[in-house]
């Protein structure tokens, strides 16, 4: 069975603010921003690449289709809803806040996790969420830096699903995760640095330090849109500023 993403909503930018930030109840402070395409110009094919090869690897796990696959590999890039203060994110060369004019001409998902996972010390959704928050605005203020190494590694997962899949060239066995091409490397990318600021607010607290799952290296963008533990709550486009 396919996955259902939620309707795209296509709204201009002062009517984006008023309906998903200023009435509180479509993007919550803490909510991740799934952005299609990215911001990272070539490199964007070879990150979908990528990481269709890595869901294909999940696809029994979480009874995925190539549709599911295809679709939630566009998705490249994460950052942190900070309400009308805009977004966090982790990029080159380090963590950044950014306006939502920033969003203008992108499409985006939004998405949260399930209920279940709330922290023990909150009784409630909206305060665990915005919890995350503070994290991504220490990283920012204390300028955790980005290394850029992750896109070539990014880029080099992608040629080899590529490769994989000329017929003269042997099959290449891919592993669940990123890992045996990110644990030699500094820093994480967008997305794991997000899963880190989740981590640190208390969030996934039954993991265990040894498992894959409890690891930034483990999360790549478009896995937040299809792993269970996490829900896609809307789907947006800003078309223009006003």
């Amino acid at each position: 069975m396919s996955i259902e993403f939620p309707k795209l909503k296509t709204l201009t930018y002062a009517n984006f603010l008023n309906d998903a930030i200023r009435s509180g109840n479509s993007i919550l402070p803490g909510d991740l921003i799934i952005v299609k395409s990215g911001e990272r110009s070539i490199l964007n094919p070879l990150i979908h690449a990528g990481q269709i090869a890595a869901l294909w690897d999940l696809k029994s796990n979480f009874s995925l289709t190539f549709r599911d696959i295809w679709k939630a590999g566009a998705y490249s890039h994460v950052k942190i809803s900070n309400g009308e203060d805009g977004t966090y994110d982790h990029y080159y060369p380090k963590t950044r806040k950014q306006s939502w004019e920033s969003m203008i001409g992108r499409e985006f998902m939004v998405v949260r996790p399930k209920r279940s996972f709330i922290p023990y010390d909150y009784k409630y959704l909206k305060p665990a969420l915005k919890h995350c928050v503070k994290y991504a605005a220490e990283d920012y203020h204390n300028g955790a830096k980005y290394s850029i190494r992750e896109l070539f590694y990014y880029s080099k997962w992608g040629v080899k699903f590529i490769a994989s899949k000329i017929p003269l060239i042997p099959n290449l066995k891919f592993d669940f995760f990123f890992k045996h091409i990110l644990l030699d490397s500094e820093g994480n990318v967008c997305s794991g640095q997000a899963w880190d600021w989740y981590r640190r607010a208390g969030w996934f607290s039954y993991l265990e330090k040894s498992a894959y799952d409890s690891n930034p290296y483990a999360w790549y963008p478009a896995r937040f849109l299809i792993d269970q533990r996490w829900e896609v709550v809307d789907h947006y486009k800003i078309t223009k500023l006003i």
